[in-house]
């Protein structure tokens, strides 16, 4: 199975997320860098705008010595404080160096006022040399001043809110980005990432339950699609290996059910021909056993000799089968001794009867459905042939046995027989010549001719019984 390529980086899931969730970061460390920033920034504003604020409160105290005449020394502390507030650090770190800027233009203002104006004037009232009017114009210079500070004071604390306002804003629209990028994310997710994800899960689920038919629909160019291109060719090669798979236990339990059924027949086969001798009657239920096997239309049993190949028996289910067969002649048939289809017999397969290289005869079968390619059912029918001739063989050789033990009983009897008659003739013979020397000289002619032809006769059936004894 060859997967599918990658997709390609436009296409890809992870790139998609991977840039949603990167604007997400991205827009989380914008808003934690701007609020530092802006605290970074707005750091001192408070302290220069409350020491802004107290320049106000110093004013009035100056006002306060300068009408009450508290003395030169008094004045010049309050002043000293004044001048000690006006110039302190964190009130010039909150005021910009830029000259266009309105903070530092008023702060200008009011350090000139302030040292050009208001410092030499209260000084000079201080001495207690002033007169009344210089009073009332200091007070006036104190209130016109005083209104200077609280215009910076009002810029100070107005540029401290533009701050805070600018942070509240890039933080909103952070925010809003940041809810959009998620919403897209979980319309993403949603839509894409979801649906086929579940449709997996159902292929995968119908896999497991051996439905190899489903196909995954999503076959994008994304992760999932790629995916799904794999498990649909997964789910293919599955599919071929079950149906492969399949048809090897259909053909195993097939050869198995052959297997049991070949058993049974040279069950059957041997159990007929071991329980009663190789009768026609034995052989041809041995025939309707084979047919019943192979579903052959006709079976027949060619018994021939062994030297000759003429025939001597035929054992068939059915009298005319085979109609052309070449009588009394079971050479053609026999071949070279292994299976065959014979030309003069279509559709018929002829199997030897052999057993250790003698024949004994040929069995045929009119079975369109056998021939000499069907390896096993060759098989099978050479071994119930060689079962057929080994019963065959068996059964002559115990005929030949009998044969033999008659024969033997046979030559006891015809040896018993000569020691006895060889006994009598000899007496007979001993007998002859005792007679012959027993009569008195001077006997008829006649006498002498009966007993030589006694002796002759004697001798005969002696040579003759000796002659019948040895052949």
């Amino acid at each position: 199975m060859t997967l599918p390529p990658l997709p390609p980086l436009r296409d890809s899931l992870l790139w998609r997320m991977g840039l949603l969730l990167g604007g997400i970061a991205l827009l989380a460390l914008i808003g934690m860098s701007n609020a530092l920033l802006t605290a970074v920034a707005s750091a001192g504003d408070a302290a220069a705008i409350n020491i802004a604020g107290s320049l106000r409160m110093q004013s009035y105290r100056i006002a306060t010595r300068l009408g009450a005449a508290a003395g030169p020394a008094a004045v010049r502390d309050e002043l000293d404080e004044f001048e000690r507030r006006f110039t302190h650090p964190q009130l010039l770190h909150a005021i910009p160096a830029d000259a266009g800027d309105a903070r530092r233009l008023d702060y200008s203002a009011l350090a000139t006022q302030w040292r050009e104006r208001l410092r030499p004037l209260a000084l000079e009232l201080g001495s207690g040399a002033a007169r009344p009017e210089r009073l009332r114009t200091a007070l006036a210079e104190i209130d016109d001043f005083v209104a200077g500070i609280d215009g910076f004071v009002g810029r100070l604390e107005t540029h401290a809110e533009a701050k805070l306002t600018a942070l509240r804003w890039v933080q909103g629209a952070i925010l809003l980005a940041t809810l959009l990028l998620a919403v897209l994310a979980w319309r993403s997710v949603r839509l894409r990432l979801l649906p086929p994800l579940r449709e997996l899960l159902g292929l995968a689920d119908r896999v497991r339950r051996g439905d190899f038919i489903g196909r995954a629909e999503h076959v994008g160019r994304d992760e999932l699609g790629v995916l799904a291109q794999a498990f649909n060719a997964m789910a293919e090669d599955l599919s071929k290996m079950y149906a492969d798979l399949e048809s090897r236990v259909e053909a195993q339990t097939h050869a198995l059910r052959r297997s049991n059924r070949s058993l049974e027949l040279l069950y059957a086969t041997t159990r007929r021909l071991n329980e009663a001798p190789p009768t026609a009657a034995t052989l041809t239920a041995v025939l309707a056993e084979v047919e019943r096997y192979t579903g052959a239309r006709g079976s027949s049993l060619c018994l021939v000799d062994a030297q000759s190949l003429k025939l001597q028996q035929k054992i068939s289910t059915h009298p005319d089968f085979p109609e052309r067969c070449r009588k009394p002649d079971c050479g053609s048939c026999v071949g070279d001794g292994s299976s065959s289809e014979p030309a003069h017999l279509p559709q018929t397969l002829s199997v030897p009867v052999q057993e250790l290289g003698e024949y004994y005869g040929v069995l045929l079968l009119e079975a369109p459905g056998i021939g000499v390619d069907d390896a096993t059912q060759v098989q099978l029918l050479e071994t119930v042939a060689r079962h057929i001739a080994s019963t065959l063989r068996a059964t002559r050789q115990e005929v030949s046995k009998r044969r033999l033990a008659l024969l033997e009983e046979r030559n006891v009897i015809a040896r018993e027989l000569h020691d006895s008659l060889a006994q009598q003739l000899s007496y007979l013979k001993i007998q002859v010549s005792r007679l012959q020397s027993a009569l008195p000289d001077g006997q008829p002619a006649a006498v002498g001719e009966i007993l030589a032809e006694l002796r002759e006769g004697l001798s005969s059936a002696y040579r003759e019984l000796r002659e019948l004894l040895t052949t």
